[in-house]
C-alpha cells in the first residue's frame, strides 16, 4: 500500500512538472501591470503568479520583491527611484529601488493606482471603479462606485500630469460617457452616477471634481496626457482611437484607420467614403483573421514615446503604429518582435513608456512571464528592443 502510494504521488509530480495538470505554476505568471521609470532604467512588474518583480535594464538583472503580491499594483512614481506596490494582506508599499521602504499604509485591494513626485497625492482604484484619493483618515471619495456587477475586466488606467494638475481616468467606455458633467455627480448616489464616469475622465487633482468628459469609445480603454498636458489621445479595445483638447474637453479628432485611412462626408451629398491619400503601407505580416496585409484595428494600449509622439498597439500584431500629435494619421509602423512577442493576444494593461526616456515596455505573451524593453530613436523614428528577459 505504501508503494502504491508513494508511485502515485511521483505520477503528480511527474504531471505538473511537464505541465500536464494545467497548473499555472509550471510556467511563469505573465506580467499583468508593468511600470518603467522616468529615466528608463527600471521597471516594476507584477505577475499572474502574485510575483512582483523590479528590473534594472542598466545592468540587465532582476529582483523579486515579493511572491505575495496584489497582480494588478506595480506602478513606478514619475521623479522619483521608487514604486507602490501592494501585498496580500492589502498593504501598500512606498519602495526605493535600493531596497527601502519609504511608507506603507492600509488600504482597499487595488485596481490601478498612481502617487505624485512628492510621494503624498495618492489616486487608486477598486475592482468595482470607485475611485479614491489619499489613504487612511485622509481618504476621500472621488467617484463612487457604477451599480453594475464588479470586476469589468478592466484596469482602471490612472494618469497623474504634475503640471497641470490633473488627473486623467480611463477605464470602460459606454455610451454613459456622453452625459454631461452636469447630469451626473460623481460622489451622489442618483441612478448609476458612477457608471457616467467609467470611461475616459480628466479630473482636477486637488478638488476632486471632474474637469471633462471625452466620449466615442467603449468597452475597455486605455489612455495618455500629452507631456505638454494639452491633449489626451485613448483607445477603445473595440477600435476607435481619439484626441481631445484637455482645455476644454473638445475632439480635436479620430484616428485614420491602418487599412481604410479617414472616413470623410461629402458636404454637399451626406454620403461618406473612405480617404485614403495619407495611409501608408501595412506591414507585410500574416494576419489568423483579415489576410497578409491587414491589421487587426482593436486596441491594446496607446502611450507616449517622446514629447510629440505617441505609439498605439494593436492586438494580435507585432507592431505598433507611430503619431505625431499634429496629426490623425500614422506616420510609421514600428517592429516590436515576435521572440518573445509582446502580450498582444488579449487585453491586459502591460504597457508602459517614459516619453522622456523614450523607453517602452510591454509584458510578454503567455507561456512567458517576462518583459520587453525597447528604445524609441526620435530623429530616425526607429524602434530598438534592448532587452528581452524571460520570466
Amino acid at each position: 500500500m505504501g508503494i502504491t502510494k508513494r508511485l502515485l504521488q511521483l505520477v503528480v509530480i511527474a504531471m505538473i512538472t511537464a505541465g500536464l495538470g494545467g497548473c499555472a505554476t509550471v510556467s511563469p505568471g505573465r506580467a499583468m501591470v508593468v511600470s518603467v521609470s522616468e529615466d528608463g532604467r527600471y521597471v516594476v512588474s507584477s505577475h499572474e503568479d502574485r510575483r512582483l518583480i523590479l528590473w534594472d535594464v542598466e545592468s540587465q538583472s532582476r529582483r523579486v520583491i515579493s511572491r505575495r503580491a496584489n497582480i494588478y499594483s506595480a506602478y513606478f512614481i514619475e521623479g522619483q527611484d521608487a514604486f507602490l506596490w501592494q501585498d496580500l494582506n492589502d498593504i501598500v508599499h512606498v519602495q526605493a529601488v535600493d531596497g527601502e521602504v519609504l511608507n506603507r499604509f492600509e488600504h482597499v485591494p487595488v485596481y490601478g493606482h498612481a502617487m505624485a513626485s512628492d510621494l503624498q497625492a495618492y489616486f487608486s482604484s477598486d475592482a468595482e471603479f470607485r475611485i479614491y484619493r489619499g489613504w487612511g483618515k485622509n481618504q476621500q471619495l472621488v467617484k463612487i462606485d457604477d451599480d453594475r456587477p464588479a470586476f469589468l475586466g478592466t484596469l482602471q488606467n490612472i494618469i497623474l500630469h504634475e503640471p497641470t494638475g490633473t488627473l486623467l481616468t480611463a477605464g470602460h467606455g459606454s455610451s454613459w460617457d456622453s452625459y454631461p458633467i452636469d447630469r451626473f455627480h460623481p460622489r451622489k448616489r442618483e441612478g448609476h452616477d458612477g457608471a457616467a464616469y467609467d470611461g475616459v475622465v480628466l479630473w482636477d487633482m486637488e478638488t476632486r471634481d471632474p474637469l471633462h468628459k471625452m466620449a466615442g469609445l467603449s468597452s475597455r480603454v486605455h489612455g495618455d496626457i500629452s507631456p505638454d498636458g494639452r491633449y489626451v489621445v485613448a483607445a477603445g479595445e473595440t477600435g476607435t482611437t481619439r484626441v481631445w483638447r484637455t482645455e476644454d474637453g473638445e475632439e480635436r479628432w479620430r484616428l485614420a484607420s491602418y487599412n481604410f485611412g479617414m472616413l470623410r462626408e461629402d458636404p454637399d451629398t451626406g454620403e461618406t467614403e473612405w480617404d485614403d491619400s495619407n495611409l501608408i503601407d501595412t506591414p507585410d505580416i500574416p494576419s489568423p483573421f483579415y489576410g497578409d496585409e491587414t491589421i487587426d484595428g482593436r486596441n491594446v494600449a496607446v502611450t507616449f514615446i517622446d514629447d510629440e509622439h505617441f505609439i498605439r498597439i494593436p492586438r494580435r500584431h507585432a507592431y505598433a503604429a507611430l503619431y505625431h500629435i499634429d496629426s490623425p494619421w500614422h506616420i510609421a509602423f514600428l517592429d516590436l518582435g515576435d521572440d518573445p512577442p509582446h502580450a498582444k493576444d488579449r487585453y491586459i494593461p502591460s504597457v508602459d513608456a517614459s516619453w522622456q526616456a523614450n523607453t517602452l515596455v510591454t509584458g510578454q505573451k503567455w507561456p512567458h512571464g517576462g518583459i520587453n524593453v525597447y528604445r524609441f530613436d526620435p530623429e530616425t523614428k526607429e524602434l530598438e528592443r534592448v532587452w528581452s528577459p524571460r520570466g
